[in-house]
């Protein structure tokens, strides 16, 4: 990381490390700020920014936004050739496995494993045995929350922990 980023990560890690969500989120935004009006963003300093906001909002609960970014790194670092875009994709499938609402879960599942294929090449034709095991966990679950959201989005019932 180049030094005008260093500090500003060293201010999230710290808060991270001393259990202050709140300021780890307020340094993380800075640093984020910084990264994108200096260098950019897409650039690779900018988007190592975004994934110290995705870890961040991951401990702060907030999966949906965590998953949301990780996608958004992973697609960013698959389009500029950057082996790390399969780890990005597994951190937003980790972060996606905790979320609860289906009006969330399911687009997001969606876009994880039409990005996640397009990363490792994997096609529906394919057959079952060259896809692996992640993007097999991801497809069942989110066949189980179209199953169980499909006849309550339906009735227009209201959907449990939608928010």
């Amino acid at each position: 990381m180049p030094p005008q980023l260093a500090e500003g990560a060293a201010r999230v890690i710290d808060a991270v490390a001393d259990g202050n969500l709140p300021l780890a989120g307020a340094a993380v935004t800075e640093l984020r700020e910084l990264a994108t009006s200096t260098f950019g963003p897409e650039h690779p300093n900018t988007l190592e920014a975004h994934a110290l906001d995705a870890y961040v909002a991951h401990l702060e609960g907030n999966q949906a936004h965590s998953t949301t970014i990780s996608l958004r790194v992973a697609r960013l670092r698959f389009q500029q050739g950057d082996p790390r875009a399969l780890d990005e994709v597994q951190r937003a499938a980790a972060t996606w496995e905790l979320l609860t609402a289906p009006h969330t879960a399911v687009p997001l599942g969606g876009e994880l494993l039409a990005l996640w294929r397009r990363i490792t090449g994997v096609t529906a034709e394919g057959g079952t045995a060259s896809i692996p095991e992640g993007i097999r966990a991801v497809e069942s679950r989110l066949n189980a929350f179209t199953r169980v959201s499909a006849p309550l989005l339906a009735t227009g019932l209201p959907r449990k922990g939608a928010a």
